[in-house]
């Protein structure tokens, strides 16, 4: 349905299609993240457990487990990507 809906819009100038790309959101955010900041360093989900982990040990009283903290970390990152 897309590229029949992409192909009605540049029917009046084919060449045009040449010159066109096609890519996800994600794959153009990353792209424009590299231009600007060089390539991304994703953490693995070993070094974002270490992370919490470290940053739980620095604040007194908490008593959450690091299932929780890991659970409720990736809740939050669904809810920042939409």
């Amino acid at each position: 349905m897309r590229w029949a809906l992409l192909r009605r819009l540049i029917s009046n100038e084919p060449r045009l299609a040449e010159r066109l790309e096609v890519h996800s959101m994600n794959a153009i955010g990353e792209r424009l993240y590299e231009l600007h900041f060089g390539r991304p360093s994703i953490a693995t989900p070993d070094k974002i457990r270490q992370l919490l982990i470290d940053a739980a040990s620095k604040v007194g009283g908490q008593r959450f487990s690091t299932h929780f903290l890991k659970s409720e970390w990736t809740k939050c990152g669904r809810l920042a990507v939409g």
